[in-house]
């Protein structure tokens, strides 16, 4: 966990150095030296407050610059804001931005920051992405001369920067009659910006494949690109077929990095071991919401079926400290969430610079209130093991003591029985082996003495909160299914 969070600094200091060459070599930011490297420390304390305090001072040095450059001031706040949770995609957009003018870096660069924009949440994504191309329509705006139509970082846009003693009104005014409301149609550009960054975070979520979420926004970015180009007669360059190529790349080896595996005291380990594959759904979707940095999140199923258990494993493969029911880490557990009386103390953590909430609860539908007011939109359903799950839980704890076809007995016979009460079955069965009881009375025996956990009512209350739950529930392929 400590060789996360100094990885995480390391990375964070790095990538705010890279934004501070990049600002000042291709931006003109304008910084004394003395407040440099104060403000690049800053990622040493939180990794996204140097991005954050270099995007403040940079929107500062275009209010100065007057113009159009108002507007770019403004849309530079909205990533100054987003760094404090997503870093990285901030770095990356304003580094697109201000390199537009250079073909293949951009493309390079706009690549990346398609690749990585799929682990933000939906909002976020297309946020970034539609303001990029408002950004870069600016650009365009200042660089060509007034009534000439021309490409960059694939958007179309018209010049119009004739007069430099123009005042700023005028000048910004001029901008939002020629592209905004005029044939380039900014606007409609924005949308499809907006449209493909949504459509990367959702596909990354609902299939997992980082690979599908980067080629359905970089095919809409280019459809785009390609429509409004052949509308002005504007010859693409091969610089444009870099950031496709590019950005599934780097999707394809965020997959091949991190794909089930986790890093547990320097150490590199399976996700989950093959007895809980039952719950790798789980692992996932709670592993990506927590990385994308949802505030509140809800993991529910019936008790001792190891949410518990799941929520701290995948902190530890994140690098994230983890509390209990107090502040004190970057993720805050609340247990038994459903004895909640009201989502104030849930407000309460979030005022503490907590990253996320978790809200473990084995019944739901009795904290539905509170989570409609807080409008929480992710949940994680960690279902009760199925037949095979039992199987391998069986084999695996039962190991040289009980014959195959018993094993797959025991498995059949245990419906009902939660993760804490398999193991607990697993004991029995062993003890009594170990006391000379045959392996067949052993089997019974120990059925008679370990009863089923689960309810059927505890899992049709869930199914009901299942149906009638207005977010998002991941998890699980057949959620019901035992």
């Amino acid at each position: 966990m400590q060789r996360g969070f100094l990885l995480e600094r390391a990375g964070s200091l790095t990538a705010t150095s890279a934004l501070y060459a990049a600002l000042t070599y291709f931006g003109g930011l304008s910084m004394a030296a003395e407040f440099a490297l104060p403000t690049l420390c800053l990622s040493l304390v939180h990794p996204g407050l140097g991005p954050a305090g270099l995007l403040a001072i940079y929107a500062y040095n275009l209010i100065e610059r007057g113009g159009v450059n108002l507007i770019k001031a403004i849309l530079f706040l909205l990533p100054a804001g987003l760094s404090l949770r997503y870093w990285v995609q901030s770095t990356l957009w304003t580094i697109a931005i201000i390199t537009a003018p250079v073909s293949l870096l951009n493309a390079v660069i706009l690549a990346l920051l398609v690749a990585t924009i799929q682990n933000c949440t939906a909002g976020s994504a297309a946020t970034l992405l539609a303001t990029y191309a408002i950004c870069v329509s600016l650009e365009l705006y200042m660089l060509l001369p007034a009534g000439v139509v021309g490409s960059m970082g694939l958007v179309v846009s018209m010049g119009g920067y004739a007069d430099a003693l123009a005042r700023s009104s005028e000048i910004a005014g001029d901008w939002i009659f020629t592209n905004l409301l005029g044939p380039p149609s900014v606007i409609a550009q924005a949308v499809v910006y907006a449209a493909s960054g949504t459509a990367a975070s959702k596909l990354k979520e609902t299939t997992g494949k980082a690979w599908m979420a980067s080629l359905a926004s970089t095919f809409m970015l280019l459809i785009s690109f390609l429509v409004f180009s052949k509308k002005f007669n504007i010859y693409p360059t091969i610089h444009v077929l870099a950031t496709p190529l590019i950005c599934i790349i780097t999707s394809l080896l965020f997959k091949f990095k991190f794909t089930n595996s986790k890093v547990i005291n320097g150490t590199r380990e399976p996700a989950l071991s093959r007895e809980f594959e039952y719950v790798a759904n789980a692992w996932r979707a709670l592993s990506e919401n927590l990385r994308r940095g949802e505030r509140i999140i809800l993991v529910f199923g019936p008790s001792g079926c190891g949410k518990t258990h799941l929520v701290s494993s995948i902190c530890k493969a994140q690098g994230l400290t983890l509390s209990i029911n107090e502040p004190g880490g970057k993720v805050v557990l609340l247990e038994r969430a459903e004895q909640l009386r009201s989502a104030k103390p849930i407000c309460e953590l979030l005022t503490h610079g907590v990253r996320s909430v978790i809200l473990e609860c084995r019944d739901p539908a009795r904290i539905a209130e509170h989570l409609k007011e807080l409008k929480v939109l992710r949940a994680v359903y960690v279902p009760p093991p199925d037949t095979d799950a039992r199987l391998m839980i069986l084999r695996k704890k039962l190991e040289n003591v009980l014959p195959g076809y018993l094993v797959e007995l025991a498995a059949s016979l245990t419906e009902m029985y939660s993760v804490r009460a398999l193991l607990e079955l697993a004991r029995c069965i062993r003890e009594l082996s170990i006391n000379g009881v045959e392996p067949q009375e052993a089997v019974m025996e120990a059925l008679n003495l370990v009863k089923p956990d689960i309810q059927p009512s505890e899992l049709a209350s869930i199914e009901k909160f299942i149906v009638n739950f207005e977010g998002i529930i991941t998890g699980f392929a057949n959620p019901l299914q035992r």
